[in-house]
């Protein structure tokens, strides 16, 4: 844990093992699936830069000191950000729509990750060793809780796996208790044949 605060947890990087994030619970971590390259930034207007910004201060008002920061004086990574909250916000608003559920648990991953983010930078930031300790007796609890939740996710993702095989199973089966009779629906199809049977 103390590894992790003194290296804290940057918008975009990928987590410790067992801490992938919800979808889409951080900045961007594991948004794009295993392996997959993440899109390049959107193109915002001005007005989606003002929405967004507006967004991102209501929700994390470090991060929005922040990005206000770099606006001007490193505007690739401040474009790159705002893209990738704009998206997250959009993703947001479509799993509200369509899992209530997997939504909540969304804003509590982001939450959790905001914490994170927070300890580790008032860990590195600590004058003492006491100081040091407490902040990473807080880490320690939050890292549990987003493990937590990270696993509850992954066992519904598991639930989804299995009844999505259970039913390919019984479709397969199916499928080969009717062998003759879907052989002889094409052959018919390809060949022309009357259907004698047909209102």
């Amino acid at each position: 844990v103390a590894a992790i605060a003194q290296q804290g947890a940057p918008p975009g990087g990928p987590p410790p093992d067992g801490f992938s994030q919800l979808p889409p619970g951080g900045q961007g971590r594991d948004m794009q699936g295993p392996g997959r390259p993440e899109p390049p930034p959107l193109k915002l207007t001005e007005k989606e830069i003002e929405e967004t910004l507006a967004a991102v201060k209501t929700e994390d008002a470090t991060l929005y000191y922040e990005l206000i920061k770099m606006k001007d004086g490193d505007p690739g990574p401040f474009n790159a950000i705002l893209s990738n909250y704009r998206m997250e916000m959009k993703m947001l608003e479509r799993i509200k729509q369509e899992n209530p559920e997997e939504y909540q648990n969304a804003l509590k991953g982001r939450g959790l990750n905001r914490k994170e983010r927070d300890l580790a930078r008032k860990h590195r930031e600590a004058k003492t060793d006491a100081d040091k300790n407490l902040i990473i007796l807080e880490l320690k609890s939050v890292l549990n809780e987003f493990f937590d939740l990270n696993l509850t996710q992954r066992k519904k993702e598991i639930e989804l796996l299995e009844k999505r095989i259970k039913d390919v199973k019984e479709e397969v089966e199916k499928r080969k208790n009717k062998k003759d009779e879907i052989i002889k629906r094409r052959l018919d199809e390809i060949t022309g044949a009357k259907d004698d049977l047909k209102w």
